[in-house]
């Protein structure tokens, strides 16, 4: 072989261990954030249960828990419209035919 196919040769090498080192890194990051979300699913389903829990104001990337603002938080969420009534057709009840001894 020449000195120029070596040098490719290495030079292709040198790439690919790059490439790899970078995917590794992308896919460590990624274990470690859903590592991160089965111990908070865990934390939600076994851990302890309580009302002041109940509702998480979202605050960008650090979601806290609302002791106080329960009321504000419910101001700013979207009115729900009520549901159309449907009207029922009104029936008699049947007379009793059980004669009484």
């Amino acid at each position: 072989m020449r000195n120029s196919e070596l040098d490719k040769l290495k030079n292709e090498i040198k790439a690919l261990r790059l490439q790899m080192e970078n995917q590794r890194k992308q896919y460590e990051e990624e274990i470690n954030y859903l590592k991160s979300q089965l111990a908070t699913f865990q934390r939600r389903l076994f851990g302890q249960k309580s009302e002041r829990t109940s509702i998480v104001l979202p605050d960008g990337d650090n979601p806290q828990l609302s002791l106080f603002d329960e009321a504000e938080y419910e101001a700013t969420l979207p009115a729900e419209e009520p549901a159309p009534a449907t009207e029922v057709k009104s029936h008699k009840r049947k007379k009793n035919t059980r004669k009484d001894k």
